[in-house]
């Protein structure tokens, strides 16, 4: 029985021994290694889309979201986009435009104007920056670096030539970031962008934060009047009808949803507009920035002022935005082209020609501007010719106001002829005080002595009640034509 016992116990020892000495001890489960951004962003082409990992390959199992590639650029980088209009260069921190120059424009320094204004843009942003309700959102977006893809064919200096489409793509962090910018022949471009949180859809909307390139007036150098801040508006589209707001009376940071055919910001002579493809799912963000400009710019240690510099957004309401952005001339022609959403889904509603506005005496500024044009077109394209059309004109609208010339001439005689007889009424009268009630006489008597005479004593302004429109629409059309500004007559 001993034996029996001790034979067991040397089982049990030796047992216990073999699964402690020797059975192969189990190994911890494999950790999943992430990459930084910048480790994933080297493994990404220019085109290349975030690759399925081994896990998410066998069936029955997603990959998690962290081991998702990013899609982020190595470095900053710009691509210029050129028409015969315009030269664009865009950067992909934040896809957004650094400079938009007009070819045919010149700014006050004899270069080619560019319509981002500088010192608005290091303030705000740059065009096509994204607005959000998240500022730490917003920043991202914004100060992202961007994959980039372009289609197009290039010039020898490297330059994209449109028909041309630049598309940047950004995901990290839970993002995913699209925004595609498709140029043409015209001063038009169509912007698609959308930026997604964790798969939902964030109201992203596509902004120009403010100013434009002919307000000289914030350039640190500038020494002249501020012209174009004073003349900003806020304009836009609402049910076929046109309206505009002074830059003072625009509210900052207001989100508008409306069915805007078209929503803009304006000078004197330049607009950037905001065109929706679908108006019924609008939202419009107003942006109103102050700015403190000396009062005499000749002494820029004067005491300052602010100054509104007026900025814009635009989305849709579900998020996504799809928009035409228009940067360039208010000229008549170019503005006439370009159309609104129309009902049968196409750009031929109304146009941006409202964009134009020549005042209270609109009626009569806009058949003056038309006449100036017409005499330009029949004189040629001498450089002076503008000059010689006003000219031309201001004799049509004397010869046209000579009868009330004469009539004012006339009566301006007349009463000449009895102010000897008017200023012995006057001295007869002239004991009195001024709320006597006989002063009463002496008007009766003067009135008799006009009717006696022949005189009218309105004669000498119910003429000019005509000539002052004329002349005020005159005005307005020498202010608000871009083909006045900057422009040179003879020695002037």
């Amino acid at each position: 029985m001993r034996s029996t016992m001790t034979f067991i116990l040397l089982m049990v020892v030796l047992f216990m021994g073999y699964e402690y000495f020797f059975k192969p001890k189990t190994e911890p489960p494999a950790q999943t290694q992430s990459q930084s951004p910048p480790a994933q962003a080297a493994q990404q082409t220019e085109t290349s889309q975030p690759h399925a990992s081994a896990a998410a390959a066998a069936p029955g199992h997603a990959a998690p979201a962290a081991a998702r590639p990013s899609i982020v650029a190595a470095s900053e980088s710009t691509i210029t986009v050129e028409n015969e209009l315009y030269r664009i260069v865009l950067t992909n921190r934040g896809g957004e435009i650094e400079q938009w120059t007009l070819k045919k424009y010149l700014n006050s320094d004899g270069k080619p104007l560019d319509m981002v204004q500088p010192e608005m843009a290091a303030r705000y942003g740059d065009p096509l920056s994204f607005f959000t309700y998240d500022s730490s959102l917003t920043h991202e977006v914004n100060q992202a670096l961007y994959k980039v893809t372009v289609s197009g064919a290039r010039n020898s200096a490297g330059a994209l030539l449109a028909p041309a489409t630049v598309t940047f793509r950004y995901a990290a962090n839970g993002l995913d970031v699209m925004k595609s910018i498709y140029f043409n022949s015209s001063y038009v471009i169509s912007v698609d962008a959308e930026v997604k949180q964790n798969g939902v859809p964030v109201r992203a909307l596509v902004s120009w934060p403010a100013g434009l390139g002919d307000m000289d007036e914030f350039r640190p150098s500038f020494r002249g009047m501020a012209l174009a801040s004073a003349s900003s508006k806020f304009d836009w589209l609402l049910d076929g009808k046109h309206d505009s707001l002074k830059a003072s009376k625009v509210g900052g940071d207001a989100t508008l949803n409306e069915p805007y055919s078209y929503a803009a910001v304006t000078d004197l002579y330049f607009a950037t507009a905001f065109l929706p493809f679908d108006p019924g799912q609008t939202t419009v963000v107003t942006l109103n920035h102050s700015v403190d400009l000396p009062t005499n710019p000749g002494s820029p240690n004067s005491k300052t002022k602010p100054v509104d510099v007026l900025g814009l957004a635009m989305g849709e309401t579900g998020g996504a935005t799809h928009v035409l952005l228009f940067a360039g001339p208010k000229e008549t022609d170019v503005l006439n082209s370009i159309h609104a959403m129309g009902t049968d889904g196409k750009f031929d509603g109304p146009s941006l020609g409202p964009l134009i506005q020549f005042g209270w005496f609109s009626i009569i500024a806009k058949p003056f501007y038309l006449a100036m044009r017409f005499l330009v077109k029949m004189l040629g394209t001498g450089k002076n010719n503008w000059g010689w059309a006003i000219i031309i004109v201001t004799l049509i609208v004397n010869a046209f106001m000579l009868p009330t010339r004469m009539i004012m001439m006339k009566s301006s005689l007349k009463m000449m002829r009895i102010q000897p007889k008017a200023d012995t009424l006057k001295k007869k009268y002239a004991h009195l005080k001024l709320n006597d009630p006989k002063r009463g006489e002496m008007n009766t008597e003067m009135m008799a002595l006009y009717k006696t005479e022949g005189v009218n004593m309105y004669g000498g302004c119910l003429p000019m009640l005509v000539q002052m429109p004329l002349l005020y629409a005159i005005y307005e059309v020498l202010e608000n034509a871009i083909q006045l500004r900057q422009a040179h007559w003879l020695w002037l």
